[in-house]
C-alpha cells in the first residue's frame, strides 16, 4: 500500500504544481522575450474582447476589460506565447440602494 501511495504522490505532485502556475496567474522571465504590445491587442481582438487597460504584472501580460457579453474581464496571458494563463471575471459593483424620499412633514397641531 505504501508503495501505492508514493507512486501515486509521485505522479500527482507535477499536476498540482501546474494547476498552482495556472491559477496563481503567474508566468515568469520569458525565454525568448516578450510578445509585443500589438500582438496582446490581436489577441483581444481575436477573442471579441474591448480593452480598457493593458499592462504587465507578475511577469504576465494583463489585458482589463470586457467580453463580448459586456461582462467584465481579466486575462493573464503567457509573455511569449500569448497563452492565457488565468481569466477571472470581474462582477460589477453592486447597484447603490435608491434613496427614500424624506417623509411628509406631519401638518402643526391645531389649538
Amino acid at each position: 500500500m505504501k508503495k501505492f501511495a508514493v507512486i501515486a504522490a509521485l505522479f500527482l505532485c507535477p499536476m498540482a504544481a501546474g494547476v498552482a502556475k495556472a491559477d496563481g496567474g503567474e508566468c515568469g522571465e520569458p525565454e525568448g522575450g516578450w510578445a509585443p504590445r500589438e500582438a496582446v491587442e490581436s489577441k483581444a481582438k481575436e477573442n471579441h474582447w474591448t480593452i480598457s487597460q493593458i499592462k504587465t504584472d507578475d511577469g504576465c501580460w494583463v489585458i482589463k476589460g470586457t467580453d463580448d457579453t459586456g461582462r467584465g474581464i481579466s486575462v493573464d496571458l503567457e509573455p511569449e506565447t500569448l497563452v492565457i494563463v488565468n481569466m477571472d471575471y470581474i462582477d460589477p459593483p453592486a447597484p447603490k440602494p435608491a434613496a427614500t424620499p424624506a417623509a411628509p412633514k406631519a401638518p402643526p397641531a391645531k389649538k
